[in-house]
């Protein structure tokens, strides 16, 4: 809509408009409102009713009108000469059945409305029109009235030729030669390896716990994230939900009042929003316990400064990389974040804790799964802190000890 062209063609005219909507059992319409067929008393057939039939005329009616609007368009893009085509197989018969239906206004109104296509419509116009006499005179008809404006029409009958049988020819197998300078070229073409494509391999950013290719859980679910919803749990949290929990805990919790009274604190977090009930009633208050009366929560009270939770982003080259992971090779550089758990100095120099929930029977288990996240921890850590990481360590809740991350 809104553009115009010197010449226009117009084909498929008498193409059926897709009315199935007022098909269905039931009809709806903005206007003409909501009905539906009846069953019968057998409960084997259905039939219809006046109001469904009402509905059904205005959806009828509706679905026309909308196809009248886009004739129109059609009709009013050429700007010198219009060009349409109806391709029917019993022309005469159309020509006479839309020459019937315009006889008077009133079935001329009563056959638009009833009409299925485009052809139809243009039909019902042109078989009064002066420029339609050559054409009605092959059937001994007047022209009669001119409904509307004159125009100028060429209107002309064809019929198309009988389609000629395909005479299969002999197939005839004919040798060539390859032009060798075209193949040489389409060889290289296809040989061709792009030489940055290491580059296009590697990621482009990094989970510190993907630089580990262990799982980070026999569950092979990373302990920070589960992708089961809580009301799917009939018997209550899952593992890595319960770890979560208890990473949580220990991220919100006041040391001093955690050390002092696990289960109050515990309670003041789930009244503050931190933790839901659920969450709260899995927190090991036994093994939280331990931990704070052990050497290492000694030394975080007493160290210099403790951070929880610390988050980091690095850009490290992909030869740093590549030392944990072996899929990433080339010149380019990926970003790496992370969270650490806990971070305290001591003597000036930084400590890092990993608190890990894991069910385990011997530490070396954790130290084989983390062991190189550790090590990056160290390296990213020492840059933005600008102090050296003197110790990286792994609690295990489960087996409640510190476990120390040796390079």
């Amino acid at each position: 809509k809104g553009l115009e062209f010197p010449v226009v063609f117009l084909s498929g005219l008498f193409h059926v408009f897709n009315l199935s909507d007022q098909n269905a059992t039931a009809l709806l319409h903005s206007r003409a409102g909501f009905a539906c067929k009846r069953k019968s008393a057998d409960g084997i057939s259905w039939y219809t009713t006046v109001p469904r039939e009402a509905v059904q005329l205005a959806i009828g009616r509706t679905a026309r009108e909308e196809e009248m609007r886009i004739l129109y368009v059609a009709l009013t893009r050429a700007k010198e000469r219009l060009i349409m085509t109806l391709a029917e197989n019993q022309p005469e018969k159309a020509i006479l059945s839309a020459y019937e239906d315009s006889a008077d206004e009133d079935s001329l109104r009563y056959a638009v409305t009833r009409s299925n296509s485009f052809g139809r419509w243009l039909l019902l116009a042109l078989s009064r029109h002066p420029d339609m006499s050559g054409l009605l005179s092959r059937f001994s008809l007047p022209v009669g009235a001119t409904i509307g404006d004159p125009g100028t029409f060429d209107i002309q009958l064809q019929r198309c030729p009988d389609p000629q049988p395909v005479q299969q020819q002999p197939s005839q197998s004919v040798s060539t030669q390859p032009d060798p300078a075209l193949l040489k070229q389409l060889q290289q073409q296809v040989s061709f390896v792009y030489p940055y494509l290491d580059a296009v391999r590697a990621p482009s950013k990094l989970a510190a716990s993907q630089i580990s290719q262990q799982p980070v859980s026999e569950s092979g679910e990373n302990p920070r994230f589960s992708t089961r919803p809580q009301f799917l749990t009939e018997e209550g949290l899952t593992p890595a939900e319960r770890g979560e929990a208890l990473h949580r805990f220990m991220q919100f919790c006041n040391y001093s009042k955690a050390a002092q009274d696990p289960a109050g604190e515990v309670q003041r977090l789930a009244a503050a929003g931190f933790l839901s009930q659920a969450e709260a009633e899995s927190i090991p208050l036994r093994r939280v316990a331990r931990f704070f009366s052990s050497p290492l929560a000694k030394r975080i009270f007493d160290a210099q400064r403790v951070h929880r939770e610390l988050r980091f982003l690095a850009v490290l080259g992909e030869q740093e990389l590549s030392r944990w992971r072996s899929d990433i090779r080339g010149d380019g550089v990926t970003t790496v974040q992370g969270v650490a758990d806990c971070v305290f100095v001591e003597d000036g120099q930084g400590v890092i804790v990993d608190y890990k929930t894991d069910w385990v029977t011997q530490e070396e288990q954790l130290l084989e799964r983390y062991r190189p996240q550790l090590e990056l921890y160290r390296m990213i850590l020492e840059k933005s802190l600008e102090i050296p990481v003197k110790e990286c360590i792994l609690y295990s809740f489960h087996l409640g000890k510190a476990i120390a991350v040796t390079p």
